[in-house]
């Protein structure tokens, strides 16, 4: 099928009762491509865990003023590193399966090169600005090397996972990049906390960024040990037009989409302060367990949809997300019970007064419980080649979303802003959901248990 086809009229036949095709369903979870979905997934947990521990070891340990400067400071610069990435991230996950697929190991070898070769030197370049921004705010030497050094090496790291992933497997790419990455931050805030030395920002920073060499440098191991002997004697190519090309989209969707997800706490503190930024971002870690379930199935579905769809295995590629969206509408229900019943005592783990914020995060949850079960409607669209409008559907829902997220913040607190979050979010999710189904014909939402996607009506799936 090509990209973008148009697969004929939506003449569906019934759909088979829904207690049928959940038994089928639940019969068949336990394959190994739900296995691997779910090693994605629970890397994702405990990754979400580890890094939930070190920030309310941070928030405790630091003044509640003290911990809204690190948020502050971590999303700016998480943002940052994305614009740095210049969707190499993407460009690697989609683009080896796609050439190596056809027998281009040249292409492959390039791919991977350029990806590498491109981070270093925006990462160098980004992380320099970043520096001379925190020296220009009177933040300090300090702060100015530890948020250099951060964006370095979160850059590279954010192109060191998915090309791992991609190679080498789901251990070695989010193994490394969600649990080793994280457990050395855990253990060097602990370590700082016992100690009894001064716990600020830049402390937090740098770990992170140690962090992040240490587990880059596992990760480009494993990756020269993986690659195939014909693409370690290639000579690597690269289709320089089709890079750059490929490249801005991908960057655009992937500016757009951290827009939404680090300039938000920033946005918060800006209109209400830091003490209010950080009782946001508290309220948004814990709810990021949904988003945490979002980031599994990705994780999972980039690899799936770049080896299983251009090898015209679509029907595949749906039987899979049928079977995620099974296992991820069970742990978004249990998860929201778990949020409704012990939400406020959780928030308490960073501190005793971030319990009044459990509204605020019982909205953020139905946010991003949304965005669990409209399932990688994104990653669909980006990897079948429907980035650029991705883009703009993505752009359109972020400005909306921040101007909706300003509007309920400056009227009703962080409340207000986690409502105004939720109903633009959801909205974005069903979008994607639709346009994915239309475009493409594949449905990654928990709406394919009730109806066959047009690639199944189009071969005759059952």
């Amino acid at each position: 099928m090509k990209t973008g086809e148009k697969i004929g009229p939506d003449l569906r036949p019934p759909a088979p009762a829904l207690g049928g095709r959940l038994g089928m369903l639940l019969a068949r979870l336990l394959d190994g491509a739900m296995r691997d979905a779910a090693r994605a997934i629970a890397f994702k947990a405990a990754g979400a865990v580890l890094m939930l521990a070190a920030f309310a070891l941070a928030a405790r340990v630091m003044d509640k003023a003290g911990f809204g400067t690190l948020v502050v400071w971590f999303n700016g610069l998480s943002f940052v590193v994305v614009v740095a990435q210049v969707g190499q991230e993407t460009w690697i996950a989609r683009s080896w399966h796609e050439h190596l697929g056809a027998g281009r190991d040249a292409e492959a070898r390039g791919a991977l090169a350029r990806a590498f070769a491109t981070v270093l030197v925006t990462g160098t370049i980004i992380g320099l600005g970043a520096a001379i921004f925190a020296v220009m705010t009177g933040q300090g030497a300090y702060l100015a090397a530890s948020a250099f050094l951060f964006v370095l090496a979160l850059t590279v790291f954010a192109v060191s996972i998915p090309a791992s992933r991609t190679i080498v497997g789901i251990g070695a790419g989010d193994g490394h990049g969600e649990v080793t990455w994280r457990s050395l931050i855990l253990a060097g805030c602990a370590l700082l906390a016992v100690s009894g030395a001064t716990f600020e920002a830049p402390d937090f920073l740098l770990i992170a960024a140690l962090a992040g060499f240490a587990s880059v440098a596992l990760q480009v191991s494993a990756i020269r040990r993986a690659l195939p002997e014909s693409v370690r004697r290639a000579r690597g190519v690269v289709d320089g037009p089709a890079w750059r090309r490929r490249s801005a989209s991908m960057w655009a969707s992937s500016l757009i989409d951290a827009t939404s997800q680090f300039l938000e706490v920033l946005f918060v503190g800006l209109l209400l302060g830091p003490a209010m930024a950080a009782g946001y971002f508290a309220a948004g870690r814990l709810a990021a367990a949904f988003a945490m379930l979002s980031g599994g199935i990705t994780n999972f579905a980039l690899r799936a949809i770049a080896k299983d769809f251009f090898a015209g295995r679509a029907v595949q590629v749906q039987a899979t997300l049928r079977r995620l969206a099974v296992a991820v509408a069970a742990a978004v229900a249990i998860g929201l019970a778990g949020i409704l019943a012990v939400g406020g005592h959780l928030l308490t783990l960073f501190g005793a007064d971030y319990a009044v914020y459990h509204t605020t995060l019982v909205l953020l949850s139905l946010g991003t419980a949304a965005v669990a079960l409209g399932g990688p409607a994104s990653a669909v669209l980006v990897l079948t080649g429907h980035e650029r409008l991705h883009a703009v559907l993505l752009g359109a829902s972020v400005a909306a979303r921040l101007g909706a997220v300003a509007i309920g913040a400056l009227a009703f607190g962080a409340v207000g802003a986690a409502a105004a979050y939720a109903a633009t979010i959801a909205t974005t999710t069903i979008v994607l959901v639709v346009v994915a189904r239309r475009l493409v014909g594949l449905d990654p939402s928990i709406f394919s248990l009730f109806a066959r996607s047009r690639v199944e009506i189009r071969d005759g799936a059952h």
